[in-house]
């Protein structure tokens, strides 16, 4: 074992979440009577599409037989990296797309270069994703399942409080004015909701706000170190919020709210605004109990929008013993067909814009929104992420948690934040 990755291995488990749901083998990859039969790991947010995606290609490759295995999201890490340290990976994985610059750090990754400039199609990814996949002057990934945040609404209470649901805002100030309106109902409706203490969470959803503003959050690809927590577009976002907690506009249990009610909250139908993602669009249409509106997630001045681009990219580990078959399943699965009708049809957003824009978009009027906001998302691409934005007690949820709910000024906390996170990425403490 490298001593690099031995720190990856020892950083992740402190990390990671115990416990994992196995289907299949857990790594490595055999031939057998000219079948080459290979393993995909993939997270349980992928459980709803990614059996199905795996059947589908089983069913029309008679030489290649893939063998899934469904890890819990916390253990992810930690299995992933002790397979890779201890030479024995899976042949191909579906990873969050935040964690692929930790681990071509660790060179950890097949550099794919080479085939990547075979693919006809790597212009139709969107350019966020395509930033996860390039780490020193290489390839190491190929976008796979998308998500994007925009901002939730609820109609029927924008028509209570006298606001027109088909003109949702655009600016902040619309938002603040709105949730003002819809709290004011009472009967325990509140106009804006945010789970305070969800760290991942409001990566997702609160990061937008500060992008539409020209805010960097390590955005601009391998290399990048830039931590805009104390500038202007991300102290101006960090006080728009407060405003909204300060203002009553939002319940109380959403300061230490982890996640838990992220969703459910909104879906109880007493929320009038709140960032999410293609997840909860289809559920809340398929249950009924809201009429949801779906829109961007505004900046502070009309004009202003954007998001965070979520999701997985394929990786084959540099230690596969089935490169080959392991690479015509990542470019079966990345194929229009395979975006069709296993990620589109079943749910989750295709990385494939054309997919995104036009099939995906079909589905439902509001997921037009959704693929349209996937084009303007942005995402950290350093291996610093996870110590600053995703662990208890990061930069990031001290910065949220000060500057949102906490009674020193916004620009002291983020000051203070601002020099822990740069402290991290030039000590790795």
């Amino acid at each position: 074992m490298s001593l690099h990755l031995s720190r990856v291995v020892a950083g992740v488990a402190t990390a990671a979440v115990a416990g994992a749901l196995l289907v299949g083998c857990s790594s490595g990859g055999s031939s057998d009577g000219g079948v080459t039969t290979i393993s995909l790991w993939a997270r349980d947010a992928q459980e709803s599409f990614m059996p199905e995606l795996v059947d589908g290609f089983n069913s029309t490759h008679d030489d290649i037989q893939v063998e899934l295995t469904i890890i819990s999201g916390g253990e992810f890490t930690q299995k992933f990296a002790s397979a890779t340290a201890g030479g024995n990976p899976p042949d191909v994985a579906s990873m969050d797309l935040v964690l692929v610059p930790y681990y071509a750090q660790a060179g950890a990754l097949l550099d794919l270069s080479d085939r990547v400039a075979g693919l006809d199609y790597w212009d139709d990814f969107d350019n966020a994703h395509i930033k996860t996949t390039e780490w020193d002057g290489k390839t190491i990934a190929v976008p796979f399942s998308a998500e994007a945040s925009v901002l939730y609404y609820n109609k029927d209470l924008f028509r209570q409080a006298g606001l027109d649901p088909e003109d949702p805002p655009s600016t902040w100030d619309e938002m603040t004015a709105a949730a003002e309106k819809i709290t004011a109902l009472g009967n325990g409706n509140y106009g804006f909701y945010m789970s305070g203490n969800a760290t991942g969470g409001n990566l997702f959803t609160v990061t937008p706000y500060m992008y539409a503003g020209g805010a960097d959050l390590l955005t601009e690809g391998a290399g990048s170190a830039n931590i805009d927590f104390d500038s202007e577009p991300a102290t101006e976002a960090l006080a728009f919020l407060r405003n909204m907690w300060e203002s009553g506009y939002m319940p109380q249990d959403a300061k230490s709210d982890t996640g838990a009610n992220f969703y459910a909250t909104f879906a109880t139908g007493t929320i009038g605004m709140q960032g999410g993602g293609a997840f909860g669009i289809l559920d809340v249409i398929d249950k009924g109990t809201v009429d949801l509106g779906v829109t961007f997630l505004p900046g502070k001045n009309e004009g202003e929008k954007s998001s965070f681009a979520g999701g997985d990219d394929l990786i084959i580990p540099a230690g596969t013993k089935n490169p080959d078959a392991a690479w015509e399943f990542v470019k079966w699965a990345t194929s229009v067909e395979a975006q069709e009708k296993y990620l589109a049809d079943l749910g989750t957003t295709p990385t494939r814009l054309s997919v995104a824009t036009g099939y995906y978009s079909d589905i439902d009027p509001r997921l037009a929104t959704l693929a349209q906001a996937l084009a303007l998302g942005k995402t950290p691409v350093s291996p610093d992420v996870y110590p600053i934005f995703n662990n208890s007690g990061s930069p990031w949820n001290n910065l949220l948690q000060g500057a949102i709910f906490g009674s020193d000024s916004v620009e002291n906390v983020a000051t203070t934040q601002q020099e822990a996170a740069e402290k991290l990425i030039t000590t790795g403490k």
